[in-house]
């Protein structure tokens, strides 16, 4: 696991402690995903630089557009979190708050929850 992946699961598990997450997790034939939460059939991807076309973190290479599309056909919601953002506090908050909105759990705070 790269050092983003590591403590982007060490937060989200700090904050919901009962979420169980596995990490570079293999899934069929597809590639493996960086953290899968098995019991809400999601995935979340940490997209760093080489997931996009020239590194700008706004579009992304075939192959990861690829796999994002074979998983949400295996019937996964994917979460992707571009590595940028989890240079700020603010940013990573705002990603925990999506994710414990999809998993049912009210996010802390209000207006937090990323579209």
């Amino acid at each position: 696991m790269s050092k983003p992946q590591t403590a982007f699961r060490d937060q989200l598990q700090s904050c919901i402690p009962s979420l169980k997450i596995e990490a570079e997790r293999s899934l069929n034939s597809l590639p493996p995903v960086d953290l899968l939460l098995p019991d809400h059939n999601i995935i979340i991807e940490i997209q760093g630089p080489s997931h996009c076309v020239c590194g700008d973190f706004k579009t992304r290479n075939g192959s990861t557009l690829l796999t994002i599309a074979l998983l949400q056909k295996a019937g996964f919601e994917v979460i992707e979190v571009p590595v940028n953002t989890l240079l700020n506090p603010d940013s990573i908050k705002r990603c925990i708050d999506q994710i414990k909105t999809r998993v049912n759990i009210p996010p802390q705070g209000h207006g937090s929850v990323i579209s």
